[in-house]
């Protein structure tokens, strides 16, 4: 996984968001489902993680919908849809507006033992969870993980790609809006 470590990997990594963020601003209202995933496909491929997903709550806020994703060849995609009693700890600390992240499954807390049991075989090696936010409500999540290898998630990519949640929130808005 990329670490951003080095200067340059801070530099490069600050210019794929850059080109993202610019990727967002100029999209067609046609072609935002695309970008979004375009976008996901990048970021996978830069940090070398497995998987990419965008979540959105539904209507009524109790199940996660996967609206988009990214996925390498030979790895399972995330579950389509998260209902909120299987992933109550982390699902809880996303609706807290926090970002939630392990690098190994044993550093999960006792707290998260039903997220644990709920993911099965399934569950991330390592994982990283983004609120989603827009006009000052949680309305998703933005995720990455690993499922062949563990991973660390320094606190400057956790930063950095918190900040770049914002982008997707604000794209998906305008697709929702072309959509209705």
């Amino acid at each position: 996984m990329q670490t951003l470590l080095s200067e340059a990997d801070r530099s490069a990594f600050e210019r794929l968001l850059t080109d993202l963020s610019a990727r967002f601003v100029n999209a067609a209202p046609a072609n935002v489902d695309a970008e979004i995933t375009g976008a996901l496909r990048s970021l996978v491929e830069f940090l070398g993680v497995d998987r990419s997903n965008l979540f959105q709550w539904s209507a009524d806020g109790k199940i996660l919908e996967n609206t988009h994703q990214w996925v390498v060849e030979g790895c399972d995609p995330a579950p389509r849809f998260i209902a909120q009693e299987t992933l109550p700890y982390a699902l809880g600390k996303i609706l807290e507006g926090r970002i939630f992240s392990y690098s190994s499954a044993a550093e999960l807390p006792t707290e998260a033992a039903v997220d644990r049991a709920s993911m099965g075989k399934h569950m991330p090696k390592s994982h990283l969870l983004l609120p989603l936010t827009a006009a000052g409500s949680v309305r998703g999540a933005l995720t990455f993980g690993t499922v062949r290898h563990e991973g660390e998630w320094p606190g400057v990519l956790k930063e950095r790609l918190a900040v770049a949640t914002h982008d997707f929130a604000t794209v998906d808005a305008m697709r929702k809006r072309v959509i209705r």
